[in-house]
């Protein structure tokens, strides 16, 4: 679980691990899972799935990325969208995030309702979507959790599902970042970004190790 709001500057962050190591395209992301969709027996750390964004079609396709063309699951439609990442909670259902004129928007499944629905978030752009910690032992104990970070005004903000999203929480401010290059866990279980533009500025978010920088590329 991610301490509030605390951020440390680029001489504290280390390698990106599998898939996050590997960055993202607008319309297709990563995210560690389990075994099949709904079904965290085997934990969340089972295989890869990927999200893909059809932006003639506008549909989300969601699939893992050892299966079959049989595998692949079309979760919703939504016009119009410029970005997507991908993450699960602590029952392998996927949550999806995507950025939409000025909203960060969410396909997950809302427990008060019982359904799965797409739910406008915050003004901002550019989201990025991970669990913190998908460890069995930190989904069973019920610490894990799925943060949300945006952008907004060229700051850097979280929300978390322990809070349903409803609570913007202000990171990194006053350094006029642009968009998302990587996000995700760290070899030392640190919560790393890179952000554009240029040069690439590596924040970490204080879990509980230090690691050297490290250096990247920009799309």
């Amino acid at each position: 679980m991610l301490p509030d709001s605390i951020v440390k500057d680029s001489g504290v962050v280390s390698e990106f691990i599998e898939p996050e190591n590997r960055g993202r395209t607008k319309y297709r992301a990563f995210s560690r899972g389990g075994i099949a969709i709904n079904d965290a027996s085997q934990g969340l750390n089972v295989r890869i799935w990927v999200v893909e964004y059809d932006e003639v079609t506008g549909n989300v396709s969601l699939y893992p990325e050892d299966g079959t063309e049989a595998d692949i699951q079309y979760l919703f439609t939504m016009p119009d969208v410029y970005t997507i990442d991908l993450a699960f909670d602590q029952n392998m259902r996927p949550m999806v995030v995507y950025g939409k004129a000025s909203n960060v928007e969410i396909y997950w499944y809302d427990t008060t309702q019982l359904m799965y629905v797409t739910q406008v978030i915050a003004i901002g752009a550019w989201p990025a979507l991970i669990m913190d910690d998908v460890r069995q032992e930190a989904v069973n104990s019920g610490v894990a959790d799925i943060l949300l970070f945006y952008l907004l005004d060229g700051d850097l903000y979280m929300s978390r599902q322990r809070d349903r999203f409803e609570t913007p929480i202000p990171l990194v401010v006053g350094q006029n970042f642009l968009r998302f290059h990587r996000c995700g866990m760290m070899t030392n279980n640190r919560v790393g970004f890179e952000i554009l533009p240029l040069p690439i500025i590596p924040v970490c978010s204080d879990v509980k190790t230090k690691a050297p920088p490290i250096t990247s590329f920009c799309l």
